[in-house]
């Protein structure tokens, strides 16, 4: 009987061994968030902070046109209706989006979306976001800069 409760123990030992090395090798793997889940923190933030019937002219990954995206931000602005535009910027440690928030009212906020302004290791699906009041917006279709504005109240 005794040979056989020592086995028991045994065999529990071995179990929780190979699960906690499975957690320690899970965890380390997940060492930053995956694209998808900078995605979603992406666009929770930014329905956070657009009005509610604004239209989504475009969240325009590094690489791709924006063409459409500027056309309908531009398009929205001459029509004072709510609309919301982000695109990803190169951020020197972290990923950075730079975007434009308008509203019915013709208020246009600048927003900046940084995942580790602080560049620390990033651990969490989250962005740290700068607003500022915009004047005379410039939405540039190339380089490496998407949105500019005048902060200055005229």
């Amino acid at each position: 009987m005794k040979s056989n409760a020592n086995f028991g123990l045994f065999v529990v030992l071995i179990a929780a061994v190979i699960g906690s090395v499975a957690l320690i090798v899970t965890s380390a793997s997940r060492g930053s968030p995956s694209k998808a889940e900078m995605r979603e923190a992406l666009e929770r933030k930014l329905d956070s902070l657009v009005p509610e019937e604004a239209v989504v002219c475009g969240v325009v990954a590094r690489g791709m046109s924006r063409t459409e995206a500027i056309s309908c931000a531009s398009n929205s602005i001459s029509r004072r209706q709510a609309f919301a535009v982000v695109f990803q910027v190169q951020g020197e440690d972290s990923d950075v989006w730079s975007g434009l928030v308008g509203d019915s009212n013709g208020v246009l906020q600048e927003l900046v979306f940084d995942s580790s302004p602080f560049g620390a290791p990033q651990k969490k699906a989250e962005y740290f976001v700068t607003a500022l009041d915009c004047q005379s917006p410039e939405i540039s279709d190339i380089g490496p800069g998407a949105v500019r504005c005048n902060h200055e109240k005229p």
